[in-house]
C-alpha cells in the first residue's frame, strides 16, 4: 500500500510540475519520514507533533553514530551496546574518536544508561538513545542470568539480541515475549547517522503509553 501510494502521489507531482503548477504535500503519519524518502520525496521538511522537552545529551549519540569505526567497532559492540560481564576500557579510542572520556570504560557507560533508565522510569528528564541502550542490556541480563556457564558463552558470542534470546529459550531459560516485542524498539534505534533527528523518533516511541508499561515490566 505503502509502495503503491507513493506511486500516484509522484504522477500527481509530475502531472502539476508539466503543467507549470505548484503543489505542497502534506503527508501526516505515524510512520518514520525515511519511509518517504525518494526522488520526488527528496527535499523533506519533518515536523514532529512532540520533541524533546530540553537540549539532548549527544554523548550517547555519539558514541553511536561512531560505533563502526574500526578503533573500536567490536568492542562497542561486545561489551557497551550488549550484556557482557567482563568490563573494558577504551580510553585512548575514545580520546582519538572525541567521545566523552567518561564513557570510556564500560561499567561506566552502562552505570550511566542504567541512571537515564531509572529517570525515565521516574518520568524525569531522560535521553532516549541511553535509554533504548539499557532495555536492550537488561534483557539480554535478564536471560543470561538464567544459563549455567557454559552456556553463556555461547550467549555472549551470539551476534545479535534476537540470536541470543533464542539460543537461550532454547538452553531452558524463559524470555517473556515482550522481551522479543521489544526488539523492534532497540534494535532500530542503535544505528544512528550524523545530520538527522535521532532523538524524536524514539522518545514518540518511548512515550507511548503501553510501550511503557511494557518497559515498565522488565
Amino acid at each position: 500500500n505503502l509502495i503503491a501510494a507513493q506511486f500516484y502521489l509522484t504522477r500527481f507531482i509530475k502531472q502539476f510540475k508539466e503543467s507549470d503548477r505548484k503543489i505542497y504535500l502534506l503527508i501526516l503519519t505515524h510512520l518514520y519520514p525515511g519511509y518517504f524518502k525518494n526522488f520526488y520525496f527528496s527535499k523533506q521538511k519533518v515536523y514532529y507533533l512532540e520533541g524533546p522537552q530540553s537540549s539532548p545529551d549527544r554523548k550517547v549519540e555519539k558514541i553511536i553514530i561512531n560505533r563502526d569505526d574500526p578503533l573500536i567497532k567490536d568492542e562497542i559492540s561486545n561489551k557497551f551496546l550488549h550484556h557482557n560481564p567482563m568490563s573494558i576500557s577504551l580510553m585512548s579510542e575514545f580520546q582519538q574518536l572525541q567521545l566523552d572520556s567518561s564513557l570510556s570504560d564500560s561499567s561506566a557507560f552502562n552505570q550511566y544508561i542504567e541512571g537515564e533508565f531509572d529517570n525515565y522510569l521516574n518520568h524525569q528528564n531522560f535521553d532516549p538513545i541511553s535509554v533504548c541502550c539499557a532495555i536492550r542490556c537488561k534483557i539480554e541480563k535478564l536471560a543470561f542470568n538464567q544459563l549455567n556457564p557454559p552456556d553463556q558463552i555461547q550467549f555472549l558470542d551470539k551476534k545479535n539480541t534476537i540470536k541470543k534470546l533464542v539460543f537461550a529459550v532454547e538452553s531452558g531459560a524463559v524470555v517473556p515475549e515482550i522481551h522479543f516485542l521489544l526488539g523492534i524498539l532497540h534494535n532500530s534505534h542503535l544505528h544512528m547517522r550524523e545530520s538527522v533527528d535521532n532523538f524524536t523518533p524514539i522518545l514518540s516511541k518511548l512515550n507511548n503509553i503501553t510501550i511503557r508499561k511494557m518497559i515498565e515490566s522488565l
